[in-house]
């Protein structure tokens, strides 16, 4: 079996190409586990973490070995970032620390930073399966309750329709971008990058409207 990347992608470099193969499942108890943790086949006792459906695990000499969904007539899309997301929960609740964006404040063409950029501390991180009628990515919490969901883009932006749900429900939302760490087989840098460095920008902002009401306010 060829190694994996942090992002749980087959590292098939030297075939000139990589794979999008399901790699992790949804144990009986709700945690995760990896291809490589698990037994053969139906034994997996696991469900795909996208769809709640039954997997097998294939663990065969001549494949990679993955995740596939018992009933051959599913089909989960987006594999590649559900292997991401699970891998960003795994890093953010371990180190339950990451860097927000900064929080700019705007008016007319005025802008201001309310916040710069800065490192938060988290009391964990969790992975939904849904609230209400979008699917998150990984929602981290704060002591305190306050949260804040992390969008992990590898492949495709953020629906619209999904911030647009985020937008309604006053909810706030940053989107860390890994496009660049996709194929990486450096798991220091690529975890650095999702906590730290990477591209990130806030998608919504719970209190962005007070912000920018208080700079307009300023500027009369």
């Amino acid at each position: 079996m060829q190694g994996r990347n942090p992002l749980g992608y087959a590292d098939h470099r030297p075939f000139t190409g990589f794979s999008d193969e399901l790699v992790y499942g949804i144990k009986r108890d709700g945690g995760t586990a990896h291809i490589s943790e698990v037994a053969r086949g139906l034994r997996c006792d696991c469900r795909c973490p996208a769809c709640d459906q039954v997997l097998v695990a294939k663990k065969g000499l001549k494949q990679l070995h993955h995740f596939a969904h018992y009933n051959k007539g599913i089909s989960c899309s987006h594999v590649a970032e559900t292997n991401a997301h699970i891998w960003a929960k795994q890093v953010l609740e371990r180190e339950k620390r990451l860097t927000i964006p900064p929080i700019v404040a705007e008016h007319g063409g005025h802008t201001e930073i309310v916040s710069p950029a800065k490192v938060y501390v988290f009391a964990h991180a969790r992975l939904e399966k849904r609230l209400d009628t979008i699917v998150p990515d990984v929602v981290l919490f704060t002591e305190d309750g306050t949260q804040l969901i992390v969008e992990v883009r590898v492949t495709h932006a953020c629906e619209e329709a999904k911030l647009t749900k985020l937008r309604n429900d006053g909810l706030s939302s940053i989107e860390i971008d890994l496009r660049r760490f996709r194929t990486s087989t450096d798991q220091t840098a690529v975890e650095e990058a999702l906590l730290t460095s990477a591209p990130r920008e806030w998608l919504t902002n719970a209190k962005q409207a007070s912000f920018d009401t208080r700079l307009r306010d300023w500027l009369g």
